[in-house]
């Protein structure tokens, strides 16, 4: 998404995102527990960091929640690969998640 400047931007009903986000936490917050609650598997990004299905899991169902409550802004998540910078240095908006 890239505009000319930030007043080019749609106007976003804050009050409807903010009650969808508090929704998704709690969704994924759901989410992370389930799998909590089993035998899971920690794994190592490239990085050496820990990754689980938690991660995983809790992700989709932030990014998924938030391309359906605000279609055409970017997501940028922790476990996914982050566009270029030449991709989104034009962004006016974005949503940056680090879901755990």
């Amino acid at each position: 998404m890239t505009t000319d400047s930030p007043l080019d931007l749609p106007p976003l009903d804050l009050e409807r995102l903010r009650e969808g986000v508090v929704d998704l936490a709690a969704a994924a917050g759901g989410t992370i527990l389930e799998i909590y609650a089993t035998d899971f598997e920690v794994t190592n990004k490239a990085d050496a960091s820990p990754v689980t299905a938690a991660d995983l899991a809790s992700q989709r169902v932030i990014v998924e929640g938030l391309e359906s409550m605000a279609p055409g802004v970017p997501v940028i998540a922790e476990e996914a690969r982050a566009p270029s910078f030449e991709e989104r240095r034009g962004w006016r908006r974005f949503w940056l998640v680090d879901q755990l």
